[in-house]
């Protein structure tokens, strides 16, 4: 039952964010809709408040902690503790390794990878403390299995599934 529990989800303005988010808040839940891209937000926000839901709109960028911080501040005084963050946010180049960028691989990292840590960390300390919350790691059979013109987004997703598998031992 996730009716009045607090979603902190990245990468919710469009695809698999958007939908996860709107259904959630179908069923009660007050979501926190996270993206880069605010107008996006925005409008997945626009979605659920006419079907009935609660939502916020933030500006993310998830590869910096301090954007984070700033947003879980804002979320948390809006609905408060975040009981389920889920970590959706993500960015494919779609580049052979000798034609993307160093930067490009680095973004997909932080993207993809350390945002995870990021928000883990942004949040988890409250969930302890409340002995109650949820961490969804969104990631993508690329994590498993490498293909042509993925090989950033194949490791920066095999790494995502790493910290989420070391975190549930943890």
């Amino acid at each position: 039952d996730v009716k009045n529990e607090h979603v902190y989800i990245t990468g919710a303005g469009s695809g698999l964010g958007k939908i996860v988010s709107k259904k959630l808040a179908k069923l009660g839940a007050n979501i926190t809709v996270t993206d880069i891209d605010l107008t996006a937000a925005e409008q997945t926000v626009q979605e659920i408040e006419l079907e009935g839901g609660n939502a916020i709109a933030i500006k993310v960028d998830v590869s910096s902690p301090e954007n984070i911080k700033e947003s879980a501040e804002i979320a948390t005084k809006r609905f408060g503790n975040v009981t389920i963050l889920i970590n959706n946010a993500g960015i494919v180049s779609g580049k052979k390794i000798l034609d993307i960028s160093n930067e490009l691989v680095k973004k997909t990292f932080e993207v993809n990878s350390l945002a995870l840590i990021y928000t883990t960390k942004q949040f988890l300390p409250q969930m302890l403390e409340m002995n109650k919350g949820h961490i969804v790691t969104i990631a993508s059979a690329a994590g498993y299995i490498g293909s042509p013109g993925l090989v950033d987004y194949s490791a920066s997703k095999f790494a995502a599934i790493g910290i989420d598998e070391s975190l549930r031992t943890e």
